[in-house]
């Protein structure tokens, strides 16, 4: 982090573009400053649970993935990652690896799975701290 240059670009932008410093105004600026920029290890974990998540989803509609010999074998979360997620991004954002993917692309091509599995209705949520005690609760 280059707090020099963070501070430089604070001064430049509430001298010139504010008489009086608003906090929520600061603390925004701040936060967008700050905020990484690719995924992080739990948003990691969380984009392998989705997939994980789609396969069994896709599992238990009855689908299955025929391979490259005409073979039906059953969703994993790599199939999910390699056959659908990956090519949908490189479309999408012209990139290769998920470890380029900022939270937004994430996003993006979360409401891309909702919008076409939809049409088959099927919904699967994004992993969250909400999401993860409901299921628990759902379990006892």
């Amino acid at each position: 982090m280059n707090w020099d240059k963070i501070r430089r670009e604070f001064f430049e932008y509430f001298n010139c573009n504010t008489g009086l410093i608003d906090k929520v105004l600061v603390f925004n600026w701040f936060k967008e400053k700050l905020t990484p920029t690719t995924r992080t290890s739990s948003q990691n974990r969380a984009l392998h649970l989705y997939m994980t998540k789609w396969a069994n989803s896709l599992n238990n509609a009855g689908y299955t993935f025929t391979n490259s010999l005409g073979f039906e074998i059953p969703f994993t979360m790599e199939l999910i990652k390699e056959s659908i997620w990956k090519p949908t991004q490189k479309e999408l954002f012209n990139i290769k690896s998920t470890k380029q993917l900022t939270t937004k692309m994430i996003n993006e091509m979360i409401d891309v799975f909702s919008m076409n599995f939809g049409k088959r209705g099927m919904y699967v949520d994004f992993p969250n701290w909400q999401t993860f005690l409901n299921e628990i609760d759902s379990n006892k």
